[in-house]
């Protein structure tokens, strides 16, 4: 199952409250360290995949859609 990419400004919305949204810095960091599933584009516009949730460790989704994947 393949996930779209929505930009990150609108992915931070659904994943913070109003007054704790990250800066575009922040994100675009948490990318390029693989904090959170996205990409940076070639004009610098941050990305995000609609699926990703805040505060799981990547090892863990990883595992979980391994699963998900397996039981469709």
């Amino acid at each position: 199952m393949q996930t779209k990419l929505v930009k990150a400004s609108i992915w931070a919305k659904t994943q913070f409250a109003d007054n704790s949204i990250p800066h575009r810095k922040t994100l675009k960091k948490w990318i390029e360290d693989g904090k959170i599933r996205g990409l940076v584009d070639d004009s610098g516009s941050l990305w995000v995949y609609e699926n990703e949730i805040f505060g799981i460790d990547p090892s863990i989704r990883t595992e979980v859609a391994i699963l998900v994947k397996a039981s469709a």
